[in-house]
């Protein structure tokens, strides 16, 4: 048996073996700890370092807020090789994204998503970089460099956080500029032309002020084999942020930041796959030795016939991938004793511009090319203080956004002929204006016993000037003067949270919390005809979230064990249907209960151990297939079991150098990628792991890392799109095992 024959045998394992390690182990580490402080063992393992969140707009040990968090350091998100945003779904059970590319990146949490790749469309599970909201799906895939921190929020966040928080919030925090020198540059290289650099730089320019500079660069070859080109999967992009840090006086603190992220890369590469519609008018994949179309055995409607490994393609167009984000913002905060006063205005620009082999097979049956240019503002103006047993926080926050857009589609097979092409599309402006006004207190009523009561109450108005038609004769045009009823919507809603926290002691912390979280109603904008103006728009959607947990610190602080347990009555849920090639959101409502776990131990020294678990159990009714048939499915990407799991032991080797071993792994269960949940979006159960070896220097100034990603090769999709009306399928498959070298060096405090 070969060296992947047993690791094949032995990943199902794997992770529970890492999950349990912390208990297998923990018992005579922790009795051992205990004699130590008694002066028996000077080699104590250390305890659990803190991280410090602002999960509730105040900075907190993350132990000590009634919410459940994951919360990722500096230190983790190196270690496991976070480069992009959507990296940290490897650190967080609950946590899948659906991405086709950078151009549209999905984030899941505890099953609640938005599963359409429409441009207009903002998430439910928001996304804040630097305490700045970010409207679109289309901004969400960027570097992520010079993190401080990642805070994943589970759960409704309304009442604090300015949009759209119904099923949760993710927020990268970045490292804020210095007053002494600081920085680190990093370098990465690997298989499959991976390379990667980071770095930074921090300290004084005066007296009272400074500043940092930071960027990182990636790379990587086309890792999907293409027969009809260019090899696809390529990556080219890079960022950069400057902040400028200043104290005027004693009381006032000004930070002004100013980023920029660039895109230039070939485009999305599908693997496509022969299939055809059931009865139900749902995908499945076509036998090879089945003729459905009238073209070939396991061939698709142009006679294509998919090889069997997915990462082999072939793609007549390798398509591109433009994108251009800028940003700019500035922060000012004045102290007036136990009373903070603070504003946060934000502005966002992105010109995007891709086109991609649509049918992903060799002939020109589906192309298609689309356009984005985005304006963005937003305002926060918050107050807060504290008084005796009295914490409290209330602001105004205003959002104004506008998106030109447009989707293009040209077919020369079957539809038509080169010289005739199919044409169909559309170009529209989408509008967004919204305001909110929000407050939360907290009130210790008795010594560790806390009651929290937030509100937020918001109103949007939308509005769409759309144009869309084919070469057919079909046509939609949405507009105020020739289809009010569906060229506006206006929302106002509350959102609501009642909860308390009872400090047990320094060890333990229970919580439990009624949340109402609210996302407003939409458009839609279809490129592909006829489409009906009654599905031009769909409703809002409310979302009522019980939740209770614990979280605890054992054994001097040497074992951290956080259990959480939420009830979810989702109301009008805004779920995604792509029926033919035509994409429609519809109000379903929605139920879903589950259990997570995080442990963290330090039973020995030198090793640190951690693993998340997650169960959920989800349900949406009354879901329409394409049929007609009416029945009950789960919510997409909502695997019943997912979790997390890493082992890091450092032993020192020789003075001042430390060896590190880490393997680090994660697992999601079987699910579907919607909610009509047809075969052909089923995706099997998979887990993958990552190993590294490293170098370090015991000052934490440098280390040298070799690694592998992927350990076992896993196949696994992070996209499918049912097509099968048109005979195929769309997927797109996630990076094969890598393995590369990286150095990385600190300098300064």
């Amino acid at each position: 048996m070969n060296i992947n024959s047993i690791i094949f045998v032995n990943k199902a394992y794997s992770f529970l073996a890492i999950a349990a390690a912390s208990s297998l182990v923990s018992f005579p580490a922790f009795a051992q700890s205990e004699r130590a402080q008694a002066g028996e063992n000077a080699d104590a393992p250390e305890a659990i370092g803190e991280i410090t969140v602002t999960a509730t707009r105040r900075s907190e040990s993350s132990q000590k807020v009634g919410i459940s968090i994951t919360a990722i350091g500096e230190d983790s998100l190196a270690r496991t090789g976070v480069t992009q945003t959507s990296d940290i779904v490897k650190l967080v059970p609950s946590l899948k994204f659906n991405q086709f590319s950078p151009s549209i990146t999905a984030f899941n949490l505890r099953g609640v998503s938005q599963n359409d790749f429409g441009d207009q469309l903002e998430p439910p599970v928001a996304v804040y970089i630097d305490d700045a909201y970010v409207s679109t799906m289309g901004g969400v895939g960027v570097p992520a460099f010079d993190m401080q921190r990642v805070e994943v929020l589970r759960g409704p966040q309304g009442t604090q956080f300015g949009r759209n928080a119904t099923g949760g919030l993710i927020h990268y925090v970045s490292n804020r500029p210095t007053k002494e020198l600081d920085g680190y540059l990093s370098v990465m290289g690997g298989e499959l032309g991976n390379f990667h650099t980071e770095g930074a730089i921090s300290g004084p320019l005066a007296e009272n002020v400074q500043a940092r500079f930071s960027g990182a660069y990636n790379s990587r070859d086309g890792h999907m084999k293409n027969d009809a080109g260019a090899n696809v999967g390529a990556q080219n992009n890079y960022g950069f942020r400057a902040q400028l840090a200043a104290q005027p006086t004693e009381y006032l603190d000004i930070l002004l930041i100013g980023r920029y992220s660039r895109n230039d890369e070939a485009g999305i590469g599908y693997t496509s796959h022969a299939a055809f519609p059931d009865a139900d008018g749902l995908g499945v994949l076509l036998p090879d030795n089945v003729d459905f179309w009238g073209t070939c055995a396991g061939c698709d409607l142009t006679g294509f016939k998919a090889d069997a490994n997915p990462l082999r393609i072939s793609n007549n167009d390798v398509g591109r991938f433009d994108r251009k984000i800028w940003g700019a913002q500035g922060r000012f905060e004045l102290k007036l004793g136990n009373v903070k006063i603070a504003s946060i205005t934000d502005a966002q620009w992105m010109s995007k511009s891709a086109g991609e082999d649509t049918d992903g097979g060799p002939a020109r049956f589906l192309q298609q090319n689309y356009n984005q240019k985005l304006k963005q503002i937003s305002e926060e103006f918050k107050i807060s203080g504290e008084s005796g047993h009295f914490n409290w926080l209330a602001g105004l926050y205003y959002l104004n956004w506008s998106s030109n857009q447009g989707a293009h589609i040209t077919s020369e097979a079957v539809f038509a002929t080169p010289a005739d092409p199919f044409l169909s599309g559309y170009d529209a402006r989408y509008k967004t204006e919204s305001w909110s006004v929000f407050a939360q207190g907290e009130y210790e009523l008795s010594t560790g016993l806390k009651v929290i009561v937030g509100a937020r109450y918001a109103e949007d108005k939308k509005t769409a000037d759309y144009v869309g038609g084919d070469n057919f004769g079909n046509s939609l045009i949405i507009n105020k003067s020739v289809s009010p009823n569906f060229a506006e919507l206006n929302f106002k809603d509350y959102a609501l949270k009642v909860g308390m926290n009872y400090q047990v002691s320094d060890q333990a912390l229970i919580y439990a919390s009624f949340s109402r979280g609210i996302k407003g109603p939409n458009f839609a904008a279809p490129s592909f005809f006829p489409f009906l103006a009654a599905d031009f728009t769909h409703g809002g959607e409310t979302l009522l979230a019980y939740e209770a947990g614990v979280k605890t610190n054992l054994f001097d602080r040497r074992l951290q064990l956080n259990i959480g347990g939420f009830l979810y009555d989702y109301q009008d849920y805004q779920a995604f249907f792509f029926e033919n090639v035509s994409n429609l959101i519809r109000n379903r409502d929605a139920k879903a209960k589950g259990v997570e776990v995080e442990i963290s131990a330090r039973p020995v020294k030198g090793l640190t151990i951690n693993a998340g678990l997650s169960f959920l159990d989800t349900k949406v009714k009354n879901v329409p297939l394409p049929s007609g048939r009416i029945v009950d499915r789960e919510l997409p990407q909502a695997p019943g079991f997912s979790g997390n799991a890493s082992i890091r032991y450092e032993v020192p080797l020789s003075s001042g150098v430390s060896g590190a071993v880490q393997f680090d792994m994660s697992h999601t269960g079987a699910s579907s990628f919607t909610v009509v949940a047809a075969p052909v979006d089923q995706e099997k159960a998979y887990s993958v792991g990552n190993l590294s070896v490293s170098l370090l220097d015991a000052n934490d100034r440098w280390e040298v890392t070799a690694f592998v990603k992927n350990l076992w090769d896993e196949r696994y999709r992070v996209y499918s799109a049912d097509v099968s009306a048109f005979g195929y399928i769309d997927s797109v498959y996630a990076e094969p095992r890598w393995a590369g070298v990286s150095v990385r060096y600190k300098f300064g405090k």
